[in-house]
């Protein structure tokens, strides 16, 4: 039985951004590998929920610390050149962009806006860099935490949480196939600050500052576009195509 799928309503995978396909890709391929582990969980829940009370812990201290990092990295890198780039676009290469639009005849072209954000999305883009990054996320997120908390407290408190949990989450592994588990506890640990931080702000600042306006897209919109053609009716795609 064919699937009543309109293929104009289908997204267009290759139209997604680099930033939001990274992100995309990460939490198919994540998804992916958490529907391997179900049936492993089912079958040894005791010695699964041991490793995932231990993993867990330690996967929360790189999660503060990133999260820290990248707090610290965009206040104090990000933002800054975003907004002296901003301030010289809107003084300067804006102005003279538009002049030089007026006086050549050319159409369709940027907007004010547009080319002032220009130079703020080049310079942020320049200072936080992928080095910028990673030494933020895990060389000053990880020198912040330490400063102010223990890790290992963390990982002792996180160990003693686990402890208390430890029954439901065998329970929940062996009868419902791990479901709560992974909302609650895989989906946090898996969670990427990195990848999250670049679909939600840097891909979005750089479609603003090339003009370029995206529909949004889900990982199940990815999905239901990847659906094979044979699977949408005839009907269907002559409505599509009228």
């Amino acid at each position: 039985m064919t699937a009543a799928v309109s293929s104009s309503s289908l997204p267009v995978v290759d139209d997604q951004g680099k930033y939001t396909k990274a992100y995309l890709d990460d939490k198919e391929s994540k998804a992916n590998t958490l529907e391997k582990m179900r049936e492993s969980r089912e079958q040894s829940p005791g010695w699964n929920t041991l490793k995932t009370v231990a993993v867990s812990s330690l996967v929360v201290v790189s999660q503060i610390a990133q999260l820290i990092g990248s707090f610290f990295g965009h206040v104090v890198f990000a933002l800054p050149s975003a907004l002296v780039g901003g301030g010289f676009g809107f003084c300067i290469y804006a102005p003279f962009m538009k002049a030089v639009d007026y006086l050549s005849g050319r159409e369709n072209t940027k907007s004010f806006f547009e080319y002032t954000i220009t130079p703020a999305n080049k310079l942020s883009n320049f200072i936080y860099n992928r080095v910028t990054d990673i030494v933020c996320r895990y060389v000053v997120g990880f020198g912040v935490m330490v400063a102010v908390v223990e890790p290992l407290y963390i990982i002792i408190g996180g160990l003693a949480v686990g402890g208390l949990l430890s029954l439901p989450m065998y329970n929940d592994m062996k009868n419902n196939r791990s479901e709560n588990v992974e909302y609650f506890i895989d989906g946090p640990c898996n969670f990427s600050i990195k990848h999250w931080l670049q679909h939600n702000l840097w891909q979005r600042f750089d479609d603003l500052a090339a003009g370029i306006k995206r529909p949004p897209l889900s990982l199940h919109d990815r999905i239901a576009a990847h659906i094979d053609a044979s699977k949408i009716s005839v009907k269907d795609s002559a409505a599509a195509a009228a």
